[in-house]
């Protein structure tokens, strides 16, 4: 063989990329398997970060919800006024015939919820069995030494009772302004004066059944009756039509007798609530949503009719004020209306009926 002829045997040659399946698919060279697993690399850890970065943004969502959650339930604005419930209620039922002959109802548009403790009977009656000097008798029954003056806890009406027999005296007979002066004295002296404000005040006549009169001459008594107010209203106990304090005066013009319910402590609860437009209050009575709060008849002012005794009412008046519901411990702002009632036996009777002015849960 001839040295000179080259050796293809021995000589090194690059290896041509293999074709495989027939379709020209090359198979990737190394260079290229690099390459790819890099970026496979790369993209797995762009997905791994971008999975992260959206457990985190879930996680803040998720902390944010709940701290909104908790503060959405626990603010102020979200407190909530449950619907007032009354012991002794007498809804209006929808079957009785009520007509409006009043003034035009005017509301303000937004009113206040307040709210209260209650204070007991035993603590609201220390203040008078202490200016009197009295002394425990009986059950709630408290007495002074000489048996002028006695005080007794009605449990059953959430009232204090007082009976004063004054010691007799040639007074200038009966007259407003010495009878009311002496009945401020004496709530001056119990440190009521300045939570009470004077609600009204009535002539009495007779003895034994005593009975309103216009007549001043005629006259025997005179019934100051003082409310607590709130945002110029005055407020009432649950459903019932009594003041929280009544002070009654004989000819002499002397405090005889006192009926008292405990003075609230009112604290503010929601302001600004949206009442019910004035045309709607009106439907709602004769929809059920109302209430007979009081109801008397003039010649038998002891004879208190029943809702289920009224056939038709015609309201002519109206006011607003507050009532304190026990149940709940707020005092909710009503519309009351005033007017006649016809009774089946087709008596009539003086009538109030209240619904509350703003919407409740």
């Amino acid at each position: 063989m001839d040295n000179n002829q080259p050796n293809h045997q021995n000589q090194e040659t690059t290896p041509n990329p293999t074709v495989s399946g027939g379709f020209g698919v090359k198979e990737p060279m190394s260079g290229d398997l690099n390459q790819n697993t890099n970026m496979r690399a790369f993209v797995n850890n762009r997905q791994g970060r971008s999975k992260m970065l959206l457990i985190g943004v879930v996680g803040c969502l998720s902390v944010t919800a709940l701290v909104f959650a908790f503060w959405t339930a626990v603010r102020p604005g979200r407190k909530t006024v449950p619907t007032p419930t009354f012991s002794e209620s007498q809804p209006i039922p929808t079957n009785i015939e009520i007509s409006y002959t009043g003034p035009i109802l005017k509301i303000p548009d937004k009113l206040n919820v307040y709210q209260s403790k209650t204070t007991s009977l035993d603590e609201a009656a220390q203040i008078f069995i202490e200016y009197y000097g009295l002394a425990l008798s009986d059950t709630d029954l408290w007495m002074d030494q000489a048996g002028n003056v006695n005080l007794f806890i009605d449990r059953v009406n959430n009232q204090i009772q007082i009976n004063v027999s004054p010691e007799e005296s040639e007074g200038d007979g009966l007259n407003k302004s010495s009878a009311q002066a002496n009945v401020e004295n004496l709530l001056e002296n119990v440190g009521l004066a300045n939570k009470l404000k004077l609600d009204g005040y009535d002539y009495l006549q007779g003895t034994i059944e005593v009975m309103k009169t216009n007549n001043e001459a005629a006259a025997s008594f005179i019934q100051f009756a003082y409310n607590q107010k709130v945002d110029g209203y005055p407020i009432y106990y649950n459903n019932l039509p009594r003041e929280t304090v009544v002070i009654l005066t004989d000819k002499n013009n002397q405090v005889i007798k006192i009926t008292y319910m405990p003075v609230l402590d009112v604290q503010p609860y929601l302001s600004g609530q949206k009442t019910i437009n004035e045309n709607t209050l009106l439907e709602l009575v004769r929809s059920g949503r109302g209430e007979m709060f009081e109801a008397s008849v003039d010649n038998n002012p002891y004879y208190k009719p029943n809702i289920d005794e009224v056939s038709s009412m015609t309201l002519s008046s109206y006011v607003v004020e507050y009532r304190f519901v026990t149940t709940t411990g707020l005092l909710y702002p009503y519309v009351v209306f005033g007017g006649e009632a016809v009774l089946n036996n087709s008596t009539n009777a003086t009538v109030g009926v209240g619904v509350s002015a703003i919407n409740t849960n």
